[in-house]
């Protein structure tokens, strides 16, 4: 299965070496949307794809991309709970690492998360995905240095 365009742009981003302040330097877009735009929250315009074909010298791959249907990310009621067991597990790890160390492992599990709730064509499954997802980064912040300050609980 190719790549969406929010794949490649994160890939050829990554392979050129630029973080999201320094592509932002290069495109009319905010560090912010570049952001959403990599995490397949924001779909590209034809024009947006050719600003970012140009910035990375992409040949035109991801103008073809941008045409490309969005496709949704599959999700089930076993993702939600291997979801929830794996929340579990930082939870566990919140009361032994940093909040930095836990932080860097959860928010790219939490951005996929957020996606599949956003294209879950089941109603109830949508929500139970929003309801799982630890929210903000902020939020996640304090729930984490919440783990790491509370004892763990007894064996």
């Amino acid at each position: 299965m190719s790549p969406t365009f929010a794949q490649e742009l994160r890939r050829l981003r990554n392979e050129r070496g630029l973080s999201l302040s320094q592509m932002a330097g290069l495109v009319p877009y905010s560090k912010g949307h570049l952001s959403k735009i990599e995490n397949g929250q924001v779909h590209p315009n034809p024009e947006m794809a050719k600003i970012f074909d140009d910035a990375l010298q992409a040949e035109g791959h991801l103008a073809e991309l941008a045409d490309a249907p969005v496709r949704p990310i599959p999700s089930d009621h076993t993702t939600l709970r291997t979801y929830d067991s794996m929340f579990d597990h930082h939870r566990a790890l919140g009361h032994r690492l940093s909040p930095e160390v836990v932080l860097a492992s959860l928010r790219p599990q939490v951005d996929v998360l957020s996606s599949m709730a956003r294209s879950a064509s089941d109603p109830g499954l949508g929500r139970g995905l929003w309801l799982l997802a630890p929210g903000t980064p902020s939020t996640r912040a304090g729930w984490s240095r919440n783990a790491a300050t509370t004892p763990p609980p007894p064996n």
